[in-house]
């Protein structure tokens, strides 16, 4: 296949990464595991059509340099309140806590995180694809998608209707990034004032 590159190779060059920041973006989230993470090794450092590696290469320079991070998306979302504080790779607020987000293993491709001037923090979470389709997904068990409604409707944004329009249809996983960003804002233990998701 001639969009992979030899995973040892790979993972001794880091081959796969375009910059410095990236390689360093790589390392440093490789030291960092998250509880119930599902990052895929050998797609990361070796598959060069995979959006994970493509994640790590837009947006490492990013989180080796939070001024300039604070430029960047200031000019791409001006909107955004306060300050870059920290950028994450394949990162969730808590995976498969009961009575907490979205209790499955959901994560953002990246998320920045934002020190807002008034107190408190905000989120980017960020959906990259490359190659890869929006497809159809197995429609979840009764009590996830119980978990999913709830906090969909909590949230106020959804038009009437929208749940059989969404559930078990191409539109399921990126419902379910969207509701990863709006539960931050509903969780009581943390401090998650804003949020936006990006795709």
């Amino acid at each position: 296949i001639g969009s992979r590159i030899e995973l040892s190779h790979a993972k001794k060059t880091l081959a796969n990464f375009l910059s410095e920041a990236s390689k360093k973006a790589v390392i440093k989230r490789l030291n960092n595991p998250e509880p119930k993470q599902t990052l895929n090794e050998a797609r990361l450092y070796a598959d060069c059509l995979s959006s994970m590696p493509m994640c790590f290469n837009l947006f490492g320079l990013l989180a080796d340099d939070f001024q300039n991070a604070t430029n960047a998306v200031k000019e791409w979302w001006p909107d955004v309140p306060g300050f870059v504080a920290d950028v994450r790779f394949e990162w969730s607020p808590g995976r498969q806590i009961p009575g907490r987000f979205l209790e499955n293993r959901s994560a953002f491709d990246a998320a920045i995180e934002i020190e807002l001037e008034s107190g408190g923090k905000g989120l980017i979470g960020i959906e990259t694809k490359y190659h890869e389709d929006c497809k159809k997904e197995a429609i979840p068990s009764k009590e996830r998608l119980e978990r999913y409604k709830l906090i969909s409707d909590r949230s106020g944004i959804f038009m009437p209707g929208y749940y059989d329009q969404i559930v078990g249809t191409e539109l399921q996983q990126l419902w379910q990034d969207h509701l990863l960003a709006l539960c931050l804002l509903q969780d009581e233990i943390t401090n998650w004032k804003w949020v936006k998701f990006v795709l």
